[in-house]
């Protein structure tokens, strides 16, 4: 073993135990204690079959007290072993970062795995667009024993990878981008100086460079949940995001509509915060980020609260959870916003249907499944109609229309102890044309008001309705308004 233990050399072009035809790709695995699940991190790179080269493997061990060195000694020959003192993530992946031989990077963290024919897929997207920086791949989250839980493609909601997409969403997994190494070393790999949220920070300095990015659209890793990963500082993570943000929008090349973004980043970004506390189990701070989130609120306490029901629900889905989260949230998002018993008891009446049903409607892929309705089977119209009109409140206010109608052609084919009537339908039209006349939308005012006034075979009232409100909000009339007309 002793020709492994002379590849810790610390710099690139004194390693001549590698010599050889140079790797497009250096996959570089940073790990920490972790030799139970390093083997299948490693493998799952070792076994991609590339038409060049085989990906150069690079195991930057951060200081491991346990049976590490080893465990990789066992593996494959040509993956690099390289200790260091215990530095840090960040340092690790720098360190990989210089030894990396390859025209390509990837950081794989040593708890995740490389899905079958990620790489070769990846480099594809380089050779169809050699002015590619980085391209970002989805991930699949997967249990503690490697049963996926769900697959997590960001495309559907953030299709273009720029800054702003970037600076909004951040629809980041490092461990599904491959990218340029030249990129990494123009900005400066990783900032040692964080003690988590490096990578976020390591994709903005990307993208202000212009760095390019697209999507590979099939996840290409697997994102492994466990206690080890479920239980970092999350205290630490949520100041280390904190100093992220605020040296982004210090910055002085950052665009002004980017800059503008700043209060509605921020308002999203402490409500993640939040959700991410709860995760962790750090609940005593759960509290402080929802009040800074609400601060920053531009609408109403309750539609706040509905609003992060929406999201909460969504992230936990991308982890493989569900409502159970967001039940556990509740305590604390009405510890922050308050208002009366009576519309909490309403609320949480809603939640087990919207998250079952409702939510569904408002996907390209996917309708509510028959096993989802039967425990909603036999219920009264009634009762069904005051739960979709609640989860109208629910739905985000460019959707609702869409969701009516994919609600409507399914509804009527399902086993109701009394059936819908058209005039309930008209009555969710009208649940949705009030939510966007308070948004101040008038254009999906409009859309869901025609739908409604159409279905009430009263096609007359719509002129009615429409100047009430072009009264109510004060909306300019506009020539296209006065010129639309429903069909008779």
């Amino acid at each position: 073993m002793e020709g492994r233990r002379n590849r810790e050399f610390p710099e690139r072009a004194d390693d001549v135990s590698r010599a050889g035809e140079a790797p497009l790709v250096s996959v570089i695995i940073p790990t920490f204690n972790r030799a139970d699940l390093l083997r299948q991190s490693v493998e799952s790179v070792v076994g991609q079959e590339l038409t060049g080269p085989p990906a150069e493997v690079i195991v930057i061990d951060d200081g491991s007290t346990d049976d590490t060195r080893a465990r990789v000694e066992l593996l494959n020959p040509r993956v690099l072993y390289v200790f260091q003192d215990n530095a840090g993530l960040a340092a690790a992946r720098n360190h990989g970062l210089r030894r990396a031989r390859g025209e390509l990077v990837l950081f794989l963290d040593s708890d995740d795995f490389l899905l079958p024919g990620a790489l070769t897929e990846l480099l594809e997207c380089f050779e169809a667009c050699p002015a590619l920086g980085a391209v970002q791949g989805g991930w699949r989250t997967v249990d503690s024993g490697g049963e996926t839980l769900c697959e997590v493609e960001p495309w559907h909601r953030s299709p273009t990878l720029d800054l702003e997409t970037w600076v909004m969403d951040t629809p980041l997994f490092l461990g599904g981008m491959l990218c340029r190494r030249s990129w990494a070393e123009r900005v400066g790999g990783f900032d040692t100086g964080l003690k988590q949220a490096e990578d976020v920070d390591f994709v903005f300095k990307l993208a202000l460079h212009g760095c390019r990015f697209t999507w590979l659209r099939r996840a290409v890793v697997g994102y492994r949940q466990h206690g080890g990963n479920m239980t970092r500082d999350a205290i630490d993570q949520a100041e280390s995001i904190d100093k992220v943000y605020a040296r982004l929008f210090s910055h002085p090349d950052l665009p002004r509509h980017v800059r503008d973004t700043r209060d509605e980043v921020y308002y999203y970004l402490d409500a993640w915060l939040a959700w991410r506390l709860y995760r962790t189990g750090a609940e005593e701070e759960i509290v402080s980020y929802l009040q800074r989130s609400m601060n920053r609120s531009c609408g109403t306490r309750q539609q706040t609260v509905l609003q992060w029901s929406r999201i909460f629900l969504n992230w936990s889905r991308g982890v493989g959870a569900g409502i159970e989260d967001l039940r556990g949230l509740l305590p604390h998002v009405q510890a922050t916003a308050g208002l009366d018993d009576g519309w909490w008891a309403r609320f949480r009446a809603a939640l087990p249907w919207w998250a079952a049903i409702w939510s569904a409607y408002l996907t390209e892929e996917r309708a509510p499944s028959d096993d989802a309705w039967v425990s909603w089977a036999g219920r009264h119209g009634p009762e069904v109609l005051a739960l979709a009109q609640t989860s109208i409140l629910l739905t985000p206010i460019e959707a609702t229309v869409w969701a009516i109608n994919r609600f409507w052609a399914d509804v009527r084919g399902r086993d109701l102890g009394t059936p819908l009537r058209e005039a309930d339908l008209v009555a969710l039209y009208l649940t949705a044309f009030g939510q966007a006349a308070l948004a101040r939308r008038p254009g999906i005012a409009w859309r869901a008001l025609s739908h409604g006034v159409r279905h009430s075979r009263r096609p007359a009232a719509l002129g009615a309705w429409w100047g009430f409100l072009l009264k109510a909000m004060r909306y300019p009339v506009s020539g296209r308004h006065r010129a639309l007309e429903v069909e008779r």
